[in-house]
């Protein structure tokens, strides 16, 4: 397929997408997140198991985690955090043989036969992405399904709580919930204890800045000196996972580095919150009471490192890490997580392709494209050489995917222009502005 070929694929689905994201008229918040959620099927042979880990725990876990959250702000805001008693998950693997699924009654079931075709310790824990406010573990069993086919593992996709209900660090708690119980089940559970050296933390967009977030959170927990938390009735320690691997991470929430802007005419995702517009119909969920910036959190929290991964200081100590990005708005904030944690001696491997949009690999006609095939391949690749051969990962590495395929080697550390105090107050202004935007909208309102 020649380059204009590709690049009318690509403006085909771009085109497609912003039909659909943004259509003449438009949802409120609640319709459109229960539309996010519905079940998607998928051609590939799959296991899929539903399941819930029931979480019995201490409320020092939950103070634990507040602390992290705290000492990686700027020590002083506080946040609120509803407890939850249980997380519900989607267990997903390849299907070796043409079983007689009918058969199979339970999740238990289910579980069991997924089990029995696994053919390996990968174990990626899977966090969908939909901007915080939208989506389900079904919307991404297109990559679950490669993932497990390539890595012959398992994966558990996480269905955390979504905003703006459950608003910041909500998602990043369930996760980690989610982690030890992998780590640590109930005894109820279904499944035994997985090892951390073979879970790899993966998502895509937002999901995959929830899982930079964990990171963070794993290597502050460190920091504290706090070892084990209790869940589940005993204390579980809290080792790091084996690797991080994620697919255009929100990295920068504040939308104030360059790509935000430079990438709208291959992408589609470097758009306003529709939600925040005056004519947008209210709901139930939207505007939140009381109001705020944006649906995920406060304003002035946009700059907080587990908001805006970007803003994350020290990545030392961190697992290896795994980037792809298309030509797309959060192709900047990816880069500066990713030179940053090389800068700081942690393994960074780094996929960038040209041309292409927004979480690329999980958009429709685009699944036969050769940079589609590639990017699952490695990122099923990294996922597996992590658990299976962690000493061979070696030294980070980077390259440039062009249109034609063609790959280019690329130094990880050169290639941002800006340096860590121009982004710095890049995103410090665009928090400010997203925030006095805000203020100047609630003002108009409050004299209607």
């Amino acid at each position: 397929m020649d380059h204009e070929e590709v690049k009318s694929r690509v403006k085909r689905a771009v085109k497609a997408i912003k039909a659909n994201w943004f259509p003449p008229l438009q949802p409120s918040l609640s319709e459109k997140q229960a539309l996010s959620r519905k079940d998607v099927r998928t051609k590939a042979p799959l296991w899929v198991s539903q399941a819930s880990f029931p979480v019995a725990h201490d409320e020092s876990l939950r103070c634990a985690f507040l602390q992290a959250v705290t000492h990686l702000g700027d020590g002083t805001a506080t946040f609120e955090l509803e407890s939850t008693d249980a997380v519900k998950v989607e267990w997903i693997g390849h299907q070796l043989s043409k079983a007689q699924t009918s058969s199979v009654v339970s999740e238990r079931e289910k579980y069991e036969s997924l089990l029995r075709d696994t053919r390996s310790e990968v174990t990626i824990l899977y966090v969908h992405g939909g901007g915080y406010i939208l989506g389900s573990p079904t919307a991404s069993r297109g990559v679950a399904a490669s993932l497990t086919k390539t890595t012959g593992g398992r994966v558990c996709s996480i269905d955390y709580r979504l905003a703006p209900q459950n608003p910041f660090p909500t998602a990043i708690y369930d996760i980690l919930l989610a982690y030890l119980s992998l780590l640590s089940p109930n005894p109820c559970s279904f499944y035994q204890p997985i090892a951390a050296t073979s879970v790899v933390l993966a998502g895509d967009s937002t999901g995959g800045a929830i899982c930079l977030a964990l990171l963070q959170v794993l290597l502050q927990f460190r920091r504290n000196s706090v070892a084990h938390l209790p869940l589940n009735n005993k204390l579980v320690a809290i080792p790091l996972p084996a690797g991080c691997a994620v697919m255009s991470a929100y990295c920068d929430h504040t939308d104030s580095l360059p790509s935000y802007l430079n990438t709208r005419n291959v992408d589609y995702s470097g758009q306003s919150p529709i939600y925040n517009d005056p004519n947008y119909p209210s709901c139930s969920i939207w505007p939140a009471s009381p109001a705020r910036a944006v649906a995920y959190c406060e304003g002035m929290a946009l700059c907080h490192p587990l908001v805006s991964p970007a803003a994350a200081e020290d990545w030392t100590g961190s697992p290896p890490i795994w980037f792809a990005c298309g030509e797309e708005s959060v192709l900047d904030g990816c880069k500066v997580v990713a030179r940053r944690a090389a800068e700081q001696s942690v393994h960074v491997s780094w996929e960038e392709y040209l041309g292409m949009p927004h979480i690329f690999p999980m958009l429709p006609g685009l699944g036969q494209r050769p940079q589609v095939k590639r990017c699952l391949r490695e990122w099923a690749h990294f996922c597996q050489k992590c658990v299976v051969q962690p000493g061979e990962i070696g030294a980070s590495r980077a390259v440039r995917v062009d249109i034609g395929g063609e790959v280019d080697n690329i130094n990880v550390r050169e290639m941002l222009e800006m340096d860590a105090s121009e982004v710095k107050t890049r995103m410090g202004k665009g928090m400010t502005d997203i925030e006095q935007s805000f203020q100047r909208r609630q003002k108009h309102q409050t004299k209607l």
